[in-house]
This record gives structure tokens, C-alpha cells and sequence, in this order.
């Protein structure tokens, strides 16, 4: 067990698309967070929807984190989350406003950020906040699922407030409203 615990220390990568979401999962991911490690990349199949354990939110040594697959995130309200994570590559499927808020905004020291953002067309808005004064890389991805397409009216919209952002990549299929703010230049 000790040569596990050091080797996780490092970094943890699990991509399967037959990996379940069983509650072992959660638990095994619980150890693993309690074993200090550095950066996570999960990948499971898409139809899958599994909770994140709680202590994944306030790991002190967690430095990236990658979600390939659609995680059911529950950012505890208030506070800092996700306190030493410098990159995050998050999948988000139809978000709330609070998800969205509390996810982008509170990660303090954020460097590089890719989001990929499945919305439905005729939903109501969804605002995607994007708030990180240390954020140097942005990659926005905003997508509507064939089945959910519509040509009505798209009411979402992108807020960019990245002070030192040095690299901006956005892919929109919605054509979504952006409001840029406090971008340097």
C-alpha cells in the first residue's frame, strides 16, 4: 500500500468508457484525495453520471484537475473551492447558474481554465461567469446537442472578467452573448 499511496501522490489518470458509477468509485476516489495527490483525470462513459466526493473540494495539494466526462459537481456554497488547483478542464451539461457561478469564481488560483458547456437552446439563460484574476488560458466550448437545437431566439450568455489572460480560444455553436470586462491587453 505504501508504493500506491507514493505513486498517487503524483498523479492519478482513469479513463474507461465501461467504468461504472458505483459508490466504490466515489470511495476509491475519497483515498486517493486523503493520499495528497497532485493532479486527477477522470474519464468515464458519457451516460454515467457520478457525484464528486466532498473532499475533493477543499484538497490542499491538488494542483490539476481534469473531468473529461459529465461529473455531477456540487461546489459547497460560499468559500473558496478547489484551493491549489492552477488547471481545470471541466465538462459542464446543462449547468445552473449557481453551478456555473460558484465553479468559475471561486478557485483563486486558476491559471488555465477549459470548459466545454452543453446547453439546451430553448432553456432558460444560463450564465457562464468566468471571474479569475490569476487566469492566463481560457478554452470555451459551448455546445447544443443536435436533439436540442433550435433556431429561437438563444438568451445564455458568457461574462469574461480575466485581468492577466494571455490566450482566449472560443468554439460557440449557439453564438451566445459575451460581456468582457476587466481584460488587459
Amino acid at each position: 500500500m505504501v508504493r500506491f499511496e507514493r505513486f498517487v501522490q503524483t498523479k492519478l489518470c482513469l479513463c474507461s468508457s465501461r467504468l461504472s458509477a458505483s459508490g466504490s468509485l466515489k470511495s476509491w476516489l475519497s483515498s486517493i484525495v486523503m493520499c495528497n495527490v497532485r493532479k486527477i483525470e477522470l474519464g468515464i462513459a458519457e451516460e454515467v453520471h457520478m457525484e464528486l466526493p466532498e473532499s475533493i473540494y477543499s484538497c490542499s495539494t491538488l494542483e490539476v484537475l481534469k473531468l473529461h466526462s459529465n461529473f455531477d459537481i456540487k461546489v459547497p456554497d460560499g468559500g473558496m473551492c478547489f484551493p491549489c488547483v492552477k488547471i481545470i478542464h471541466v465538462m459542464l451539461k446543462y449547468p445552473d447558474n449557481k453551478l456555473v457561478e460558484n465553479l468559475l469564481s471561486n478557485c483563486s488560483l486558476v491559471k488555465d481554465l477549459c470548459v466545454n458547456v452543453y446547453l439546451k437552446s430553448g432553456d432558460s439563460a444560463t450564465s457562464v461567469i468566468v471571474d479569475f484574476s490569476t487566469l492566463k488560458r481560457l478554452a470555451l466550448t459551448i455546445e447544443v446537442e443536435e436533439e436540442y437545437f433550435s433556431f429561437l431566439p438563444c438568451h445564455h450568455r458568457v461574462v469574461l472578467r480575466a485581468l492577466n489572460l494571455q490566450f482566449l480560444h472560443i468554439v460557440d455553436d449557439m453564438l451566445v452573448s459575451y460581456m468582457v470586462e476587466q481584460l488587459h491587453l
